[in-house]
């Protein structure tokens, strides 16, 4: 089990305490700071039982009267974490959110817009500018009301031509949003 949020003065307390003795035989309690100067710690039972009944009674319990709960999860290795954090995250995936860029350089969302609203009800669309000074492309966002509608333009707006005159030289790219991923 993990327990992260721990604030400095409650590491030792949480240590001393006996906090959870109570729910079993601990094999062993391990206290650690991360390099951000947040404390967390590792709790190790003897039973998974015991851990179960742990994870249930200690999460989001104010157990210091401190005002803040506890963060209390099943501890797992890094990798595992990882590919369930991917997992969480990809089920939020906006499937109703379509990026396009190499638009051209004069293009405003308000055209981008007029020609996307042939393939259903737009909820947005903004179209921006790249932040790199040497290489200047612009992109944008359009939202549609259903990701049906979505999937329209991925499907057809590749053959349409009034869409086509949107892009430089006819180097359209159309996808869903996927959200930036961070790499280690």
């Amino acid at each position: 089990m993990s327990v992260s949020e721990l604030e400095t003065k409650l590491r030792s307390k949480f240590m001393k305490q006996g906090t959870c003795e109570e729910f079993g035989e601990i094999s062993s309690i391990l206290a650690r700071q991360d390099a951000a100067g947040r404390l967390y710690a590792f709790v190790c039972f003897k039973n998974k039982e015991n851990a179960k009944e742990a994870l249930k009674n200690l999460e989001n319990r104010d157990l210091f009267k401190t005002g803040e709960p506890l963060y209390v999860n099943q501890a797992m290795k890094k990798q595992d974490r990882q590919a369930f954090l991917q997992k969480q995250h990809n089920q939020y995936i906006n499937e109703t959110n379509i990026f396009t860029k190499n638009l051209k350089q004069d293009l405003a969302a308000s055209e981008l817009q007029t020609v996307f609203a042939q393939f259903g009800e737009i909820i947005s669309c903004v179209v921006k500018e790249s932040s790199n000074p040497v290489i200047k492309t612009k992109f944008g966002f359009v939202q549609f009301k259903t990701k049906q509608e979505a999937f329209k333009v991925l499907v057809e707006g590749y053959k349409n031509d009034r869409v086509k005159l949107l892009y430089d030289e006819s180097n359209i790219y159309l996808n869903l949003h996927m959200p930036s991923q961070r790499y280690d």
